[in-house]
């Protein structure tokens, strides 16, 4: 009797160690039934999720996920079930009570009986919001740029690959309009580089305004900008949007007191006719809106094989 008091007493302070620590640990840990209904969980999942204890056990975990991972879950959870293994690095959005959403990272584990027979599932995680804030906000420095949060170069080079191959596939035309501020640097030369900012910050919100939701309106760097057209059925489409990025440009921008007004020279190269690869459209692009520049700016062209020819005619004379 002594001896078996003695295994009762050391099984007690066992299981008391084992919920002390899972109590005080920082991490959320969670336990559900093959139906996924909690039933048990520890403080930190209760402070990551927002609600009492009380309100979640017994009740389904689907409620705290975002819907779109459900299916994520219910498939690791599965994989867990046949394989009788853990399974690590489980990413989902959380869905606390306030509506707010978390991110979380957990691990999987099987919860067996003594036949070794899974009757349900241990989680262990942790909130990893910062950490991918953090990530997000690092992919979005390095595909955007800093000053007006346009696509930057290497994101719209990755655009325009796509839009390429999908209008391959589907024997589609696509644009690329380079478009080039005229009289900026005069601006930014007079009333100083805070001013020239804020114009460009000013023509990238507008040229955004402007085009369609699935236009693709790029800084290229100074005050050059690329807009990516998909989709197109006639260039009669297209003079319409160049005419909007021209109007667009020329309103008036108040800048330390002074309104001042800029124009845009507008180059157009089209998908397969300019070019079929990146490279070649973004090169045919910035031809045309050289020739633009050279006709008075102000104005739009489209490339022809005529520039080409028109530039050579140019390096030969100087």
């Amino acid at each position: 009797v002594t001896e078996r008091k003695r295994m009762e007493e050391s099984l007690r302070q066992s299981e008391q160690r084992y919920r002390t620590i899972l109590e005080e640990m920082d991490e959320a840990y969670f336990e559900v039934d093959l139906s996924g209904n909690y039933t048990y969980v520890n403080d930190a999942i209760s402070r990551l999720l927002g609600y009492p204890k009380e309100e979640l056990l017994g009740t389904t975990f689907r409620k705290q996920v975002n819907e779109e991972d459900t299916a994520l879950l219910y498939g690791a959870f599965g994989k867990i079930f046949t394989n009788g293994k853990p399974v690590r690095d489980i990413s989902y959005k959380a869905i606390r009570k306030d509506g707010e959403v978390r991110y979380a990272e957990i691990a999987g584990f099987p919860i067996q009986n003594q036949k070794g027979e899974v009757i349900g599932f241990r989680g262990i995680g942790r909130d990893v919001t910062e950490r991918k804030r953090s990530e997000e906000q690092i992919r979005h420095m390095a595909t955007h740029d800093a000053l007006t949060e346009l696509p930057n170069r290497m994101m719209f080079g990755q655009l325009l690959n796509h839009a390429i191959q999908a209008a391959k596939r589907n024997k589609r035309q696509l644009a690329v309009l380079f478009t080039d501020l005229d009289r900026f640097k005069i601006i930014n030369d007079t009333l100083g580089h805070e001013a020239g900012d804020l114009l460009l910050k000013t023509i990238a919100a507008r040229f955004k305004q402007t085009l369609r939701a699935t236009d693709v309106v790029a800084r290229l760097g100074g005050d050059e900008f690329v807009i990516l057209v998909e989709e197109v059925d006639n260039p009669g489409q297209l003079v319409t949007v160049a005419q909007k990025i021209l109007s667009t440009a020329m309103k008036p921008v108040s800048l330390m007191g002074e309104e001042c007004r800029v124009t845009a020279s507008v180059g157009i190269s089209m998908y397969p006719k300019d070019g079929k690869d990146e490279q070649v459209l973004m090169k045919t692009a910035d031809k045309a809106m050289y020739f633009a520049k050279e006709e008075g700016k102000n104005n739009y062209q489209f490339y022809s094989e005529d520039m080409t020819s028109h530039s050579i005619e140019q390096l030969s004379l100087e």
